[in-house]
């Protein structure tokens, strides 16, 4: 996946931490973030994500109520493109 992200103009940064990561996509830092982690612990950034006007799916592209294990956050005008990448992906 990293690679057709790549392939896409996305620069790709691994922090290890799930709530900065969804921390910075509300405050405009970065575009999006995808993470595997247990969504619980997310719902806050979930929600601040929300609240900002972004997005956060699964990596199916179902809407992400924190119960989920995969996010997928980000900005709107960037949703097209990285749905794009993960539907490629989840072909797969």
């Amino acid at each position: 996946m990293i690679q057709k992200l790549k392939l896409e103009g996305a620069s790709i940064r691994i922090s290890g931490c799930p709530s900065l990561d969804l921390a910075w996509v509300a405050s405009g830092r970065i575009d999006a973030c995808l993470n595997t982690t247990h969504m619980y612990e997310d719902l806050a950034g979930i929600l601040i994500i929300q609240e900002a006007g972004g997005f956060c799916t699964d990596f199916e592209m179902s809407e992400n109520n924190g119960y989920k294990k995969d996010i997928c956050a980000g900005n709107p005008s960037i949703y097209s493109n990285l749905i794009k990448v993960l539907k490629l992906h989840n072909s797969k």
